[in-house]
């Protein structure tokens, strides 16, 4: 759990703040595209209250989701990914900065899959 915690972020902005986590090696981060709606600039707070500057380098207008690069963590492992559909029923863990409390952890179940969703603008596809 520490090892995750130490690859997801606080991501704030002028506009407010979300989390995200390391992808890729290089220092890319992905966030919601919402919550840098707007910006070029976000700064990357780590789990040890240590902030980075990060740079917005891709966002989607249709998808919710953008890409950061923090030079800070290119040399950081990134989180393992799934590539394979994850079966209803397996215990998960969320990790995020839910309302502002950062370095929160929950544990739920897969209780569906494959659903879209269309919300302020986004659209969400094979959501869990």
């Amino acid at each position: 759990m520490k090892e995750i915690q130490q690859k997801v972020f606080t991501i704030l902005t002028n506009n407010g703040q979300g989390s995200g986590f390391l992808y890729k090696k290089g220092g890319y981060v992905i966030t919601n595209a919402h919550v840098v709606e707007g910006e070029v600039h976000a700064i990357i707070r780590n789990s040890m209250d240590q902030e980075s500057p990060g740079t917005v380098i891709g966002i989607s207008d249709r998808y919710d989701i953008v890409l950061i690069q923090v030079s800070s963590y290119q040399d950081t492992e990134p989180l393992d990914i799934e590539t394979i559909e994850s079966p209803i029923g397996l215990e998960v863990s969320a990790f995020g900065s839910p309302q502002g409390f950062e370095n929160s952890a929950s544990i739920g179940y897969i209780t569906g899959n494959k659903r879209d969703m269309e919300l302020e603008n986004f659209i969400y596809k094979y959501i869990y």
